[in-house]
């Protein structure tokens, strides 16, 4: 087991309780040596690293038993797949080799794609027609209800002629049969005014007379 120094911790001053400290870190992947102190960083020397009091030093552990462990662990895994894979592969070229060659059928008769093909295409062109018969149909449902739907015209288009043609109210001071005396639409409509603006000044509804 190898284990390497990758960083200081330097105190100065009298005591731990009083006093500076900075550091030396080291950069791996580089082998570089700088030196931390508060905000100032700048590049050291492996002389300085070396001179330095330290403080504490903080070391990693190199080719650590476990880690090579699991290293050989993984290598062995990496090869028993690899070589499974390979006899997977010569089998395969075996079987292929080994298989019977077979005659290719004559150009004249329809290949299974192609009839496969014709009878898609039949089948579409099937459908494609009950489509457009549903839709006929359809469409002619929709025409036999939009016809039945309509309604007919009504036959007075304003209040007024409606008033005049069924409104046959004999007037008070009249005594004649009910055919030769009757009240105007203009009549009719003023005293139907005056029964309103009554109803509104005199009448109110309460709840108990729900």
């Amino acid at each position: 087991m190898l284990c390497r120094l990758f960083a200081i911790v330097v105190h100065t001053g009298k005591n731990s309780h009083s006093g500076h400290y900075l550091a030396y870190v080291r950069n791996v992947a580089k082998n570089e040596w700088w030196r931390m102190d508060d905000a100032r960083v700048s590049r050291a020397t492996q002389q300085q690293v070396m001179t330095a009091e330290a403080y504490m030093l903080f070391y990693r552990v190199v080719d650590h038993p476990v880690a090579q462990g699991l290293r050989n662990k993984v290598k062995l895994k990496q090869e028993k797949e690899l070589k499974e894979q390979q006899q997977l592969k010569e089998a395969q070229e075996k079987q292929q080799a080994a298989a019977p060659s077979t005659p290719k059928e004559s150009s004249t008769a329809p290949s299974p794609a192609a009839a496969t093909t014709s009878q898609t295409g039949a089948n579409n062109s099937d459908t494609k027609e009950n489509k457009n018969d549903s839709t006929k149909t359809d469409s002619n449902n929709n025409t036999t209800s939009r016809k039945r739907k309509r309604r007919e015209l009504p036959q007075y288009k304003t209040g007024e002629e409606w008033a005049r043609a069924n409104t046959k109210l004999l007037h008070p001071s009249s005594t004649s049969s009910p055919s030769n005396s009757t009240l105007s639409p203009k009549v009719l409509l003023a005293v139907m005014k005056q029964t309103k603006e009554f109803i509104a000044e005199n009448l109110e509804f309460k709840l108990d007379n729900f």
